[in-house]
């Protein structure tokens, strides 16, 4: 998204394809990333995301699903420049690699 609101679409890599770091949960035995890297080509950007708060941030209900909600920074280049910030991650699923 662009300072004006405009906003691009572009193809990204598969995430989970890019897990470096995972975290189980003992409360349900799913798996999420704990850092991964973004690449989208056509904007010249890989960033590499890594959750920086405490790895146990599931929330479950009594049934055994998950969303996995934390705080992460990235670092990397985006447009061929050089990038660093924080955002927010929520995870849905299972990151088994």
């Amino acid at each position: 998204m662009h300072p004006d609101g405009s906003y691009d679409l572009a193809a990204v890599k598969p995430l989970a394809d890019g897990v470096d770091r995972t975290w189980t949960s003992p409360k349900t035995g799913k798996t999420y990333a704990t850092r991964w890297h973004v690449e989208i080509p056509s904007l010249k950007t890989r960033l590499t995301v890594r959750v920086n708060g405490p790895e146990d941030q599931e929330a479950a209900d009594k049934a055994g699903n998950g969303v996995y909600e934390a705080p992460a920074v990235y670092t990397g280049a985006y447009e061929g420049k050089k990038v660093t910030g924080k955002n927010f991650t929520e995870q849905v699923g299972d990151w088994r690699r």
